[in-house]
């Protein structure tokens, strides 16, 4: 460890994807904190974007440690390599698209530091017209796998809090206990992060802050969140951009959750929970992309359309493979039949 490294208590960590323009204002605002009452550095992991933006932002930030990683591999693997990377002895997992203040970060020092049975911490966020983003929710089961799932289940139970555990406490911080909480803004030990392993791989897109919850919670952990402090979170920077990303991404959430599924089901529950995801896909995707067929003048059509064939061609993949695993994710890179899919320059895979 470098002398100037020693002594780092927190390091903030973030992935880009193309979003530049977001993070210039994430890391303007990092750089306009202030004093704080512990050292911190910042570390940007980019994802292959490759359209010569990185040198630029070395220059403007230079107080930012940069580093690249040689292909789009996804959310979770630019975490991993950003805290192996790292020195700080707390990680703070952050989205390009937010914008944090002092007084944010203070209180999650605060509370880090005085509950160390919280395995993970994080705060409320709300986006650029003031609108709460609820960055929490609650673990797949079979009553919540779809809309439908969720519909009919409101319908018979009523809404209240899904997965919220315990109520609210910790004065006026308004402490909550959710499942899960996004993966924009994640705060954990690194003893806690490292005993983990890290984010999981299997993901490419999406659910890897709901399996890392799972763990920490199966570990004897809490994931706490305090809605009394608050950040900035524009969503949808690398994941909006154009119509075939839109459909990408849109289908990935599906991908990942069979993954999710494929890690914590099982039983018959596993089955079942698999047939229902395929069975739900098929119904409404094979529908409408059909009619995005037939609409392909409108914009929202052409994406369903699109949507429809990545579905059928994942699911003729797993058949083929024997795996729900993306083709995109490291974890099938490294196992040989997903190698190309992540380096496309249209992948987002930049935050959560």
């Amino acid at each position: 460890m470098k002398e100037d490294e020693m002594g780092l208590e927190l390091s903030i960590v973030l992935v880009n994807y193309r979003g530049w323009r977001r993070l210039g204002r994430c890391l303007e605002a990092l750089g306009g904190l202030g004093e704080l009452p512990f050292r911190w550095e910042a570390v940007v992991v980019d994802n292959g974007s490759g359209d010569g933006q990185l040198e630029a932002f070395r220059r403007r930030f230079p107080w930012c440690a940069f580093h690249e990683s040689p292909g789009n591999w996804g959310f979770a693997h630019g975490c991993n390599v950003g805290a192996g990377k790292a020195a700080g002895r707390h990680l703070l997992f952050l989205n390009p698209d937010t914008e944090v203040d002092a007084a944010a970060l203070e209180r999650l020092w605060e509370l880090a530091g005085r509950h160390p049975e919280y395995g993970v911490v994080s705060c409320g966020q709300r986006d650029d017209r003031g609108r709460d983003t609820r960055p929490y929710g609650e673990f797949p089961s079979l009553t919540n796998l779809t809309g439908l799932h969720r519909w009919v289940r409101r319908l018979w139970c009523g809404r209240g809090a899904g997965g919220i555990e315990g109520g609210r406490g910790e004065g006026g911080d308004g402490m909550i206990f959710p499942d899960w909480v996004s993966g924009s803004l994640v705060w954990m030990r690194r003893e806690v992060f490292e005993g983990l392993g890290g984010w999981c791989e299997d993901y490419w897109l999406y659910f890897e802050d709901v399996d890392l919850c799972r763990r920490v919670r199966e570990a004897g952990g809490r994931v706490a969140l305090a809605t009394g402090v608050e950040i900035r979170h524009n969503h949808g920077g690398a994941t909006r951009s154009n119509e075939r990303i839109k459909a990408l991404t849109k289908w990935e959430v599906r991908i990942s959750r069979h993954v999710y599924m494929q890690r914590h089901f099982s039983g018959w529950r596993r089955g079942m929970a698999q047939a229902l995801l395929v069975t739900a896909s098929l119904a409404g995707h094979l529908v409408t992309g059909m009619a995005g067929v037939l609409l392909g003048f409108v914009p929202a059509m052409r994406v369903r359309a699109r949507i429809a064939g990545h579905m059928l061609g994942y699911y003729a993949g797993a058949l083929r493979r024997g795996t729900w695993l993306s083709p995109r994710s490291p974890t099938a890179r490294r196992a040989g039949w997903g190698r190309g899919w992540a380096d496309r320059p249209s992948s987002p895979a930049s935050g959560a």
